[in-house]
């Protein structure tokens, strides 16, 4: 029976000094708390996606991208075009005369633009997302 109790004693003494040991036992609670940091980065990459798409529902029905141009200085213009058939049957030279309208656009080479821009912040559950009014 004393055999039993040296041999208990010697296992837990050497767990207990062992560098080996206390490796293992550092690397299975390294693999155990790998667990929750993977539901942790899940959660994060989830809500990131639900943020982005949430901002980008209520810009959508807030209003789209606006662009401010000036005036545009619109002038048409005729162009000609002839082209020459020959044809077949008749032994003919056949000369067609096309008219095209096309239109030349001018736009001013400074543009000033006084506008009054805010920032009105949204709301949509636990997200947040700025909004422009001008």
């Amino acid at each position: 029976m004393e055999t039993t109790k040296t041999n208990n004693k010697g296992f837990i003494h050497w767990l207990r000094n062992s560098i080996t040991a206390r490796m293992l036992m550092i690397g299975f609670l390294i693999l155990v708390l790998l667990i929750p940091l993977v539901y942790v980065q899940e959660l994060i990459r989830e809500r990131s996606e639900r943020q982005e798409a949430v901002v980008n529902e209520v810009g959508r029905l807030w209003g789209e991208e606006l662009l401010f141009t000036g005036p545009i200085l619109k002038i048409p213009y005729k162009t000609y075009s002839e082209s020459t058939k020959y044809d077949e049957e008749t032994k003919k030279t056949v000369t067609e005369r096309k008219t095209l309208i096309r239109n030349a656009f001018f736009l001013p080479d400074q543009l000033s633009i006084d506008s009054k821009v805010e920032a009105i912040k949204r709301k949509r559950g636990i997200y947040e997302t700025s909004v422009y009014v001008s």
